[in-house]
């Protein structure tokens, strides 16, 4: 069974603990690079577990961007 959610990317967020602001101006750019499926894992394991070939068990998949009302 498929379920599809949607959500809503937020592109402007307060400063971390270091300082650094991230803004993503412009947010067409990100859907026009979207080219593959995102796994949503458990503290990284796709990047930490993967390359050593160790379970990086992904809780769901994000499969498509799309624009609505402004928003990705």
């Amino acid at each position: 069974m498929t379920i599809i959610t949607y959500l809503s990317l937020c592109f402007e967020l307060p400063a971390g603990s270091d300082g650094r602001q991230f803004n993503n101006d412009n947010p067409t750019a990100v859907l026009e690079h979207f080219k593959r499926q995102i796994p949503l894992d458990i503290e990284h394991a796709t990047e930490l577990n993967g390359p050593k070939d160790e379970p990086a068990p992904a809780q769901g998949w994000v499969s498509d961007l799309e624009m609505t009302d402004g928003e990705t």
